[in-house]
């Protein structure tokens, strides 16, 4: 028996070999064939007229930002942090960061079943059935404090589960002895979603006055061995509704696992069995309402709180974290007193896709195409806010929105937010830093290292004024046949105009917006229109008819 084994441990290794040395092959052929491009491409740079329009500096740059820092993750703009950070790994031990301590303790039996879970999970690609998403019994220590808990593992891409030093659990805490006031939480790799990011736009959420989770940075221990740092996430739970002194409410999510695109998209209830315990005619009631939003039966605008969706929206335009618009990452809340949903942000993971020049009213222009990266796919989604469900502009949600896109992107407002939470965002930073920490790349780490920057907000700030400031009155052509009024936007304004009917004698004075080029139903006597913007500039136009812009 030994010497089969051995003869076939031989025949094994020889094939082994033989495989190792076909793809050293491959390498070095691909490794010459891109030697030659390399020269070819050199010989032609300095042979054509290339070398006299761009310097070799502007072109390496270019390939740094195209290929380097986009697909690879490592960018040569930031050396000199990545040297910084290098020195901050090599002193770890000697400088520990300012981060509390958290130890699970848990027993073999309790392992064995996470890692029976990891199992599926490779089996399945991520998810797993709702039957085999089994809690296990553990306990926490935290500030010298036991804790009785419930374990399992969260996640569905691969960064959460393949590695067991990194893998993400989610906690239920079992009796009424909270941990920073959370009952229910994660611990996931701070790479999940981008460091520090999500830390600061929950920061955000929370500055204007929304429902928002706790989200902080902890050292995990897992019986003894150290895993390094943590992202700590809160879940969603009645905990959360009344530590932020809100009424106890439903709160609406979807399964993902049925779909992501609205209208395709499955609600599912948190806490389903309490709220039907407790209310099954309200649950009952609320699911009808949210499927027929789904099938345009209902108007969203009776049902959702305005005010809040706008700064829930404004916010997403200042952090450029888009992946936190979709329904399977903000959450449904529908508050009981004023009976309207409101949203709870989660997973807002900014740098998922590309948004560099792109906020959620560009969706208003239909001449132009939006540089959406994949949210164009979900447009439908927030056409909901932005227009009637009989194709209008919805008049007052896009009034809210606009003015909170201007109160966010003031510079009092940010400088005022990044003052607040500079120490806690500089401790989270230094220690995220010293974690080995690489850049996120969403479905796989970089090869850098993970680097702050320190003027995203402020990028984002600019690219919001560029659109507020864009509006340019003298150019607006608006013409009135008698029943619609006809506006052309011949000046490229990228972002609405608000309009208010002047002189009626029949009607009230309305208010209402224009974007691109459209037409509204206006049958009122009135005999002029004002066209204002953000600057507190105006101009009154005729309403007659100019037969050169009907439709």
């Amino acid at each position: 028996m030994i010497l089969k084994q051995k003869k076939t441990t031989s025949v094994l290794l020889k094939l082994f070999l033989k495989i190792s040395k076909f793809f050293n092959k491959i390498i070095y052929f691909l490794g010459y064939i891109f030697l030659i491009l390399i020269i070819f491409s050199l010989i032609f740079y300095y042979s054509s007229t290339l070398n006299k329009i761009y310097d070799p500096k502007q072109i390496f740059l270019k390939v740094n930002d195209k290929i380097l820092a986009k697909y690879i993750g490592f960018d040569f703009r930031l050396s000199k942090d990545y040297l910084d950070i290098i020195f901050l790994n090599l002193t770890k031990k000697i400088r520990p960061n300012k981060l509390e301590n958290i130890y699970i303790k848990i027993n073999q039996k309790s392992i064995l079943g996470l890692e029976m879970q990891r199992e599926i999970k490779k089996k399945l690609g991520g998810p797993i059935p709702d039957e085999l998403k089994i809690w296990y019994p553990a306990n926490i220590n935290f500030r010298n404090n036991n804790y009785k808990v419930k374990i399992k593992l969260k996640g569905n891409r691969h960064l959460h589960w393949y590695n067991p030093r990194e893998t993400s659990y989610k906690i239920d805490i079992r009796g009424d002895k909270y941990i920073l006031n959370m009952e229910e939480f994660s611990f996931q790799k701070p790479i999940t979603k981008n460091y520090t990011y999500e830390f600061l736009f929950h920061k955000l959420l929370g500055h204007v006055g929304l429902t928002h989770i706790d989200y902080r940075f902890v050292n995990l221990y897992f019986n003894d061995q150290n895993l390094g740092i943590f992202a700590m996430e809160e879940a969603f739970s009645n905990q959360l509704l009344v530590k932020q002194k809100k009424t106890l409410g439903p709160i609406f999510s979807i399964k993902d696992e049925y779909g992501e695109q609205f209208p395709n998209i499955f609600f599912e209830l948190y806490s389903k069995d309490y709220w039907l315990e407790k209310n099954p005619e309200l649950i009952n009631n609320l699911f009808i309402i949210l499927n027929n939003i789904k099938l345009k039966n209902e108007d969203i605008n009776n049902y959702f709180d305005l005010d809040k969706w706008a700064k829930y929206f404004a916010i997403i335009d200042l952090s450029g974290a888009y992946h936190g618009a979709l329904l399977d990452s903000v959450k449904l809340y529908f508050n009981t007193d004023a009976n309207l949903f409101e949203p709870i942000g989660y997973d807002l993971h900014k740098g998922a896709g590309e948004f560099n020049n792109f906020i959620m009213m560009d969706f208003l222009d239909e001449r132009i195409k939006p540089e959406c990266s994949w949210i164009c796919d979900h447009r439908q989604l927030f056409e909901l806010f932005l227009k009637n469900n009989n194709g209008d502009l919805n008049d007052e949600f896009i009034e809210k929105y606009s003015f909170y896109l201007n109160k966010y992107s003031e510079d009092n407002f940010l400088n005022n937010f990044l003052e607040e939470n500079s120490n806690t965002l500089t401790k989270y930073n230094s220690a995220i830093y010293s974690d080995n920490s690489k850049t996120d790349k969403i479905g796989w780490k970089g090869l850098g290292y993970f680097v702050y920057d320190e003027d995203y907000l402020k990028k984002r700030k600019e690219l919001i004024r560029s659109r507020i400031t864009s509006i340019n009155l003298k150019n607006a052509l608006i013409s009135f046949d008698g029943e619609n009024i006809f506006f052309e936007n011949f000046f490229m304004s990228k972002f609405p105009i608000k309009g208010k009917l002047l002189n009626c004698d029949n009607a009230d004075e309305k208010t209402f917006f224009f974007a691109g080029n459209m037409k509204k139903k206006q049958t009122n006597d009135c005999k002029y229109i004002r066209l204002t913007d953000f600057n507190n500039n105006y101009l009154d136009i005729e309403l007659k008819n100019r037969l050169e812009i009907n439709y």
